[in-house]
């Protein structure tokens, strides 16, 4: 390794430092969980969105909600039954 890629690699290890150190520091977010359940003719952003408040970022709930329940798409059936998580 040379001196140019020993400085490169200490200021990248400095920076992540201080990243993790800010990162360490902000306040934890609270959140809950609430179940919803999607109703006639309805999507699940749209049942995301009733069940929401202007805390929460309706995309980052929806993708979650996706990634928890495996679907790859946003097709639902009436009646089917989610728990989200939103922030207080």
């Amino acid at each position: 390794m040379d001196k140019e890629e020993s400085i490169a690699t200490t200021v990248l290890g400095i920076t992540m430092s201080i990243a993790i150190a800010i990162y360490a520091t902000l306040p934890q977010t609270e959140t809950y969980q609430k179940e919803i359940e999607i109703p006639q003719g309805g999507t699940l952003y749209g049942t995301i969105a009733n069940a929401a408040s202007d805390k929460d970022n309706l995309s980052d709930v929806l993708d979650k909600t996706m990634r928890d329940y495996g679907l790859t798409d946003t097709t639902v059936q009436p009646g089917q039954k989610f728990i989200i998580t939103l922030r207080k």
